[in-house]
């Protein structure tokens, strides 16, 4: 059992999020659930937690605005000091070139990076030693997709922003990882992935198999918790041995 350390997880109503929030509840973290959209799958999450012993709250906020995240990170601050965060909610859409948008540009680096960054902000101000943050970023920056330019774009940003965040907060004994899955069964990759692209990439893994949310979560967990001290800075990529 770990010390209890209080956990943002953003995007943690569903899929790999609603994943990392279990495995981090059953190491005795508390666990700050943030959504969006999903207000009814984030509550009936933290039911589940609270059912099975653990201390958890969800909050709703836009991490489009800042001054919305902040507001997240004040409520997280009522179970303790931050110890753990895990930037994980994203948007993905599969967009051919010339059928890009401005506004599906914008989306995507509102969330999958900027929303990250913000939060960053909140906790480099609250963090202290043995925190830990960790970025869901893709395997998709460096095993390109058609389709996928701006998600694999504004995911290589989060990348460099791990990069730049681990020398930022190594002085406060934080440290700053990315981890990068492969193709992973979640209700966000099956809206994006035509069902037979979904077959296809399943059979790229070496098991010959989609990964699974858990799959995600334990690599999270061990990254949060204080056998994970000495590394910092790193893309770990989980994904089955895709390519």
């Amino acid at each position: 059992m770990t010390d209890g350390k209080v956990a943002v997880v953003t995007g943690g109503a569903r899929g790999i999020g609603a994943a990392i929030c279990r495995r981090l509840s059953r190491e005795g973290h508390r666990v700050v659930v943030h959504h969006l959209t999903r207000c009814e799958q984030a509550r009936a999450l933290v039911q589940q937690l609270r059912d099975a012993g653990a201390t958890a709250i969800d909050v709703r906020a836009d991490l489009r605005e800042r001054d919305e995240v902040a507001s997240l990170f004040s409520r997280a601050d009522q179970l303790g000091p931050l110890g753990i965060l895990v930037n994980n909610a994203a948007v993905s859409e599969f967009v051919a070139l010339p059928e890009i948008t401005a506004e599906q540009v914008g989306q995507h680096m509102d969330v999958n990076f900027r929303g990250a960054l913000w939060a960053m902000q909140e906790a480099r101000c609250r963090m202290g030693p043995g925190g830990r943050i960790v970025n869901i970023s893709s395997l998709g920056t460096t095993s390109p997709l058609d389709g996928q330019i701006i998600y694999a774009a504004s995911k290589a940003a989060l990348e460099q922003l791990t990069l730049q965040g681990a020398v930022e907060f190594a002085p406060l004994g934080v440290t700053v990882n990315s981890v990068c899955p492969g193709s992973t069964d979640t209700d966000l990759f099956r809206e994006a992935v035509p069902p037979d692209l979904a077959e296809a990439l399943s059979a790229r893994s070496l098991f010959g198999r989609l990964g699974q949310p858990q799959d995600v979560a334990d690599v999270v967990a061990f990254l949060a918790s204080e056998d994970s001290r000495w590394i910092t800075g790193q893309r770990i990529v989980v994904s089955g041995g895709q390519r």
